[in-house]
């Protein structure tokens, strides 16, 4: 009997409903929100501290570059915090079950993400209170690179996870990501992506570049994010060989 594909479709999709239903408040309570929240709180402090004006309208103290590199060392500190959203200590133990790891990991991420993007809503005018600058504001690119941020962290913890104790790979992500960050601003300055004034002629070409580095991001942690012992079944499926029926 043949089976009808959308039919199977259809109940894969239900499967996948069922089990991130099932996933979502289990979930909820392993993730460590500790770090991730805290890195929140660290940021909102510094982008108030660091854009508040105190000189009149007039003659304002603070300019869309320090607005960029307040917002900009916010995205850094979401990217740090949210390294630790997939630290899951008993992953290598459980994946035997049923619910891949893309699942199980895209189930935390999912958590995690509006509570970054409701952030980054209240980030952006708190970095803007007071602005008289008649230019308009990056706040798209600025975006992108929280994202790429954001998600390049996702990808280092998730791939350092095996080499680090209990599968803690925010710790291991945290060293590297800002050893990334600092490489990135000693690039030279036909290839620096770490640009603080908007208006400068190479923005928008730092900015295609930042746009690379998310799909390698995104790309990254979707690689990282396999099931091992899937690609082992098939691995080991595609080795065997049926024997020949004896004549």
């Amino acid at each position: 009997m043949q089976v009808n594909p959308a039919v199977s479709v259809r109940e894969s999709q239900g499967n996948r409903l069922e089990q991130i239903g099932e996933l979502l408040r289990p979930t909820a309570r392993t993730i460590r929100w500790s770090p991730f929240v805290g890195a929140i709180a660290v940021a909102l402090r510094q982008v108030f501290v660091q854009t508040r004006d105190v000189c009149p309208r007039s003659n304002p103290c603070v300019g869309p570059e320090a607005r960029v590199l307040a917002l900009r060392i916010a995205a850094i500190l979401i990217a740090l915090g949210s390294a630790f959203v997939l630290d899951d200590p008993t992953e290598e133990t459980t994946g035997h079950f049923p619910t891949p790891r893309w699942l199980r990991r895209a189930v935390r991420v999912g958590l995690a993400a509006p509570v970054a993007a409701l952030t980054w809503a209240l980030l952006i005018p708190l970095a803007m209170r007071g602005s008289v600058d008649t230019n308009p504001f990056p706040t798209g690119a600025l975006t992108l690179e929280l994202a790429t941020l954001v998600i390049g962290a996702l990808a280092i913890s998730a791939a350092s996870a095996r080499f680090v104790p209990e599968g803690m790979g925010g710790v291991a992500a945290g060293p590297i990501l800002l050893g990334l960050v600092v490489a990135g601003h000693y690039l030279p300055s036909q290839l620096a992506v770490f640009l603080i004034d908007p208006q400068t002629p190479r923005w928008h070409a730092a900015h295609d570049v930042w746009k690379v580095l998310l799909l390698i991001a995104v790309a990254a942690l979707l690689f990282v994010s396999r099931d091992p012992w899937r690609r082992s079944l098939r691995s080991f499926g595609g080795s065997v060989r049926p024997r020949p029926r004896p004549p």
